[in-house]
């Protein structure tokens, strides 16, 4: 090729570039859309005609020029050049509407994965489907899905390919349920995060969290039995294998049975004051801190099992306890009141990390976010501040600040992986600092030997040797402090009970009686007679102390109020007022029934015991007879529960107070959270936490 072609060449790629600069131009301020009908059907594919026929329009309307003027080959180049940007549109839409996928999976898992990928294998999802390796995830790409895919044929080939007993679906910190029959290009409609900006939105994709080995294809129906095919036996739910869902929908259903039945299920606040909530609720409340309970369980198994199906099970009862609260008005009251709502938004970033999914689950920083509001509102504004310069200084420092190490180092990591290495660096450097002393203070061989010493469980002494600065004896001091605290919040609570709801339905606040019998001239008000643990042993009450309990009860704990009431209406017409409002304890003097004392029943010492395969009455009536678990356990042993005895207290386990079989089992599986130190339990188990996984995490993003 000479100069001259070569010349002619390039003026002419000039004139292609600037016609189909001009037919752009031209497109948008019309508003013309190449890659939407007529001009494209709905599969996707040019319309030759229509195309055809707006190059012919844009010809007489557009004055393409160069040199020579418009040539007679306008109208075909106009058509080639609205086939390329229709091309180009339609790609870049495809790509828009891409599905992304991360499936989390383990190394044997891995390892199974054929040597030309899962691609193949999936074809069925999608026009084309490209993927990555990562480690122990696998990125996929489904270009153009399948408009039939369902969850369940999801989840059924992953587990075929993967080698899987299970797989766990996640969109937008939600779980899809497997058995769902939705589609799956209906459930992730809307892949761009909210509130972000077009050109800093990433897309969010949907995480397959897979569990267990060894595949089992999904049995066929049948809709008939053969004569020559015996029918199966009917299949005992209490041995059939439950599924997270089947146990999650078990839950909910018994908590509302539970909560209006004679449970008695109550909440307190952070000074052990009762806290006066309906029973409808009360039962969101319930649901939300049993399922929060049951993944911190989960979690505890996979720290001593080393397997991620329980990582990801506890994710699953952890995102449901989420929608429980998102979903309540009134829990949506109480993110700011309570830290169980910023522990839950930890634990389920905690999952995301042991998932090694932090970076593509794009609500974790929000979520971490939200947890850091709700945790610093428990605490001194200057607590992390004081706390940091404590553990440089070798100090103690409050047990606390365990939970500040995993919120540190989880805002840490994912810092980094947004790219603010400052940030970073600061979160991990704090979050090793507070980490490093916590774990000084509690040494493994201290623990052991406190645990044994005091009879308590590894956390709560790990709580006491930080409080303590490490020295055991101090640690033990802080123990016996804490049970006789415990035992007198226990009692404060059974007479704050007992008293009865003001006239707003709050429950009286009886530490301003004394205040109040001072106001009015009385300084016998003994309150002592309504700690006994059985009603019918109840001391009488004064006639002073009625007078203040009402006064209370009817001035709604407004001290002014009750002394404004007193001087307006006198003593008697305020007892009888008081006596209307009903649902109190407080009772004049009685006659004593002449029986054997029996026992108050913890709703967490009976679930304890059901747990072990004890029936509930039976149950009930050991708790009833002896006070505890294990006096209990040798009282069934000794065979003094039997169901046909007459046993004093019996009256209050009638057949019609019985739980039905789905209160058993929220029993069983919710343990302590039914108790009303659910609450503090939590607590317990973040202040007594070892710390070493966060160690070894911070070590590894250090």
């Amino acid at each position: 090729m000479d100069a001259a072609d070569a010349a002619e060449e390039n003026t002419q790629d000039e004139r292609s570039v600037k016609m189909k600069e001009q037919i752009l131009a031209h497109l948008r301020k019309e508003k013309i859309k190449l890659w939407l009908e007529p001009y494209c059907n709905a599969s996707g594919s040019s319309v030759h005609d229509e195309i055809q026929a707006l190059s012919e329009s844009l010809a007489v309307k557009l004055t393409l020029t160069d040199d020579t003027g418009t040539s007679s080959g306008s109208r075909e180049q106009i058509a080639t050049h609205l086939v390329d940007l229709q091309s180009h549109a339609l790609q870049r839409l495809r790509e828009k509407n891409a599905l992304g996928i991360r499936l989390v999976a383990s190394k044997q898992h891995m390892d199974g994965v054929p040597p030309n990928g899962v691609a193949p294998a999936l074809s069925s999802w999608g026009q084309a489907i490209t993927e990555e390796s990562k480690g122990n995830s696998l990125h996929l790409q489904i270009r153009g899905m399948d408009a039939k895919l369902t969850p369940s044929k999801m989840t059924d080939d992953v587990c075929r390919v993967l080698d899987a007993k299970s797989v766990r679906l996640i969109w937008k910190g939600k779980t899809i349920a497997c058995d769902d029959a939705t589609p799956i290009v209906k459930l992730t409609s809307g892949k761009q995060i909210e509130g972000c900006k077009t050109k800093t939105a990433k897309t969010v994709e949907l995480l397959c969290i897979v569990s267990g080995y060894g595949y089992s294809p999904p049995s066929p129906q049948t809709d008939a039995v053969t004569p020559d095919q015996p029918s199966s036996a009917p299949i005992d739910p209490a041995s059939a294998p439950r599924t997270d869902r089947s146990i999650i929908q078990s839950i909910k259903t018994a908590a509302t049975k539970l909560q209006f039945s004679s449970s008695g299920f109550e909440i307190t606040d952070q000074r052990g004051q009762l806290v006066s909530m309906s029973r409808t609720d009360s039962v969101s409340f319930l649901v939300a801190l049993g399922m929060h309970r049951l993944a911190r369980s989960r979690i505890q198994e996979s720290q001593e099992s080393q397997k991620r199906e329980h990582i990801a099970s506890a994710l699953v009862f952890l995102l449901e306890a989420d929608q429980e609260w998102e979903n309540s008005s009134v829990l949506q009251n109480w993110k700011s009141v309570v830290d169980n709502y910023g522990l839950l938004q930890l634990d389920i970033a905690w999952c995301y990390l042991l998932l090694e999914s932090l970076d593509d689950l794009n609500d974790a920083l929000r979520r971490l976010d939200a947890a850091e509001g709700c945790l610093k509102k428990q605490v001194h504004s200057n607590f992390v501040t004081l706390a940091v310069a404590q553990a440089e200084m070798g100090n103690p420092i409050p047990p606390l600040c365990a939970v500040f190490v995993r919120l540190f180092l989880l805002q840490g990591v994912a810092s980094r992986l947004q790219g603010r290495s400052e940030t970073s660096r600061e979160k991990m450097e704090m979050s090793r600092v507070l980490c490093g002393r916590l774990r000084e203070s509690s040494p493994s061989e201290s623990v052991e030997a406190l645990a044994g010493a005091c009879w308590v469980d590894p956390a709560t002494a790990i709580s006491a040797l930080r409080r303590g600065n490490g020295e055991l004896d101090r640690a033990a001091d802080i123990i016996a402090a804490d049970n006789k605290e415990e035992r007198e919040a226990t009692l404060k609570r059974r007479r704050q009970h007992r008293v009865g709801k003001c006239a707003n339905g709050d429950y009286c606040n009886v530490d301003l009686a004394s205040s109040i019998a001072a106001l009015i001239g009385f300084d016998d008000v003994n309150l002592e007679g309504l700690l006994h643990e059985d009603d019918d042993n109840e001391d009488e009450l004064s006639t002073s102390a009625q007078l203040v309990i009402g006064l209370l009860r009817l001035s709604n704990n407004d001290v002014n109020v009750a002394l404004e009431l007193f001087n307006n209406t006198g003593a008697e017409e305020v007892i009888v007022r008081a006596n209307r409002l009903g649902g109190g304890r407080a009772k004049a003097k009685k006659p004593r029934v002449d029986k054997k004392k029996n026992h108050e029943v913890r709703d967490m010492d009976l679930a304890s015991l059901v747990s072990m395969g004890v029936e509930s009455v039976q149950a009930r009536r050991a708790l009833e007879a002896t006070g505890n678990v294990d006096a209990a356990i040798l009282w069934i042993s000794a065979d003094d529960g039997k169901p046909g005895e007459d046993k004093p207290g019996d009256n209050s386990c009638s057949s019609k107070e019985q739980h039905p079989p789905r209160e058993t089992l929220l029993e069983a599986e919710l343990g302590e959270a039914l108790g009303s130190d659910s609450k503090q339990q939590l607590e317990k188990e973040w202040l007594g936490l070892s710390l070493d996984q966060e160690w070894d995490l911070i070590e590894k993003y250090n």
